[in-house]
C-alpha cells in the first residue's frame, strides 16, 4: 500500500523560451490516492493539462492512463519514492494498483 500523489498540470510558460519544461502552478490540480490490490482511478481528469506527475511513497505501484483506465500488474511500474511524468490527452485519468 502506497500513498500516490497525482498532479495534473501544464508545462511551459512565459519567458525567453516558452517551451521550458517547468510546471505551471496556475490551474494545477493535485490529489492523493492510497493504492491497494485493486485498481483505483483518479477523480481528477486532464483538462487543458498535458502532463500528469505521479509521486509514490510507501511502496511500488503500477499505473495506466486513459479515459477509463484500469491498472494491471503488467502496467507501467513506478518504484517507491520516485516521481514519473506522463504526457496525456484531454479527458484522461490515471489508475493505480499495488505492484
Amino acid at each position: 500500500m502506497a500513498t500516490v500523489n497525482i498532479v495534473f498540470a501544464q508545462v511551459g510558460g512565459a519567458g525567453i523560451d516558452s517551451r521550458l519544461g517547468v510546471y505551471q502552478g496556475h490551474g494545477a490540480e493535485s490529489e492523493d490516492i492510497t493504492s491497494s490490490a485493486s485498481s483505483q482511478q483518479s477523480t481528477g481528469v486532464a483538462k487543458d493539462q498535458t502532463f500528469i506527475r505521479v509521486t509514490t511513497t510507501g511502496g511500488a505501484i503500477r499505473i495506466l492512463t486513459g479515459v477509463n483506465p484500469t491498472a494491471l500488474t503488467s502496467s507501467i511500474l513506478v518504484l517507491d519514492d520516485t516521481t514519473m511524468d506522463l504526457a496525456v490527452r484531454k479527458g484522461d485519468k490515471i489508475a493505480v494498483i499495488d505492484n
